[in-house]
């Protein structure tokens, strides 16, 4: 089962980078929880999806998206990811303007189905400000 997850887990991380929702509607619980460090919960498969299917239009044209680590732990999954893009989602800038954020997803699962995913987003892009 640990393997299971940790495969399925790569394969759901592939396809959220490519826009296939699809592919992962059947791998959610019904009433699962998605948080995104610093914005409000989602709750429920359906919402799950629409935040999916919102988000995604920030990582279109990123092909340096790419997983870096996963570590799985009986029901949970930990996947380190990377890239780059022009998102103001990432950056929460007005402006939009190259970063390089670093991903964290937890995933856990409760009978073969992801029931919690937390979300960490940080860029990573380094400026010098100095004048």
């Amino acid at each position: 089962m640990l393997l299971k997850n940790k495969e399925l887990t790569k394969m759901i991380t592939e396809a959220f980078f490519k826009g296939n929702t699809e592919f992962i509607l059947p791998h959610l619980a019904e009433d699962i929880k998605w948080n995104i460090v610093g914005m409000p919960v989602i709750f429920g498969k359906s919402d799950v999806i629409k935040t999916m299917e919102m988000i995604n239009p920030a990582f279109a044209g990123c092909p340096d998206l790419a997983v870096k680590n996963i570590i799985a732990e009986g029901d949970y999954v930990v996947v380190e990811s990377s890239g780059n893009n022009y998102s103001s989602f990432v950056n929460r800038d007005t402006i939009e303007k190259q970063c390089n954020p670093a991903y964290c997803d937890v995933y856990r699962f409760k009978n073969g189905k992801i029931q919690e995913l937390t979300t960490y987003i940080v860029d990573t892009t380094t400026t010098n400000n100095e004048s």
